[in-house]
């Protein structure tokens, strides 16, 4: 496959699919953590495809090296932030099952 620009990555395409879910679940989440947790996880999923893309368009390789360790960093707090909420929430069985999905996905990126 010819990479001709990021979004021809398919980590990039995987960050803005997990980045769509978590903005479309995000009004399942806990209400008492809409400011809190809740929104730490919508940065963090929206910040995976930014440095992506952001790295893809450096002229020097250590700044593209930076900008994908930040993408790392990001996919990482997206994870840790969910497995948050999904122990602050155990009783509510669906919102477990959309934590899961979200957390599955999150490993591709």
């Amino acid at each position: 496959m010819d990479i001709r620009s990021f979004r021809d990555m398919k980590v990039w395409q995987l960050g803005m699919s997990l980045a769509e879910v978590v903005y479309k679940t995000g009004n399942n989440f806990p209400e008492e953590e809409r400011y809190g947790l809740t929104s730490q996880v919508r940065r963090a999923a929206v910040s995976i495809p930014s440095n992506i893309a952001e790295g893809y368009n450096c002229w020097y390789k250590r700044e593209y090296k930076r900008f994908f360790i930040l993408h790392w960093i990001h996919v990482l707090n997206c994870r840790l932030k969910l497995r948050q909420l999904l122990h602050l929430n155990t009783r509510e069985r669906k919102q477990k099952c959309i934590f899961w999905k979200i957390l599955i996905m999150s490993q591709g990126c």
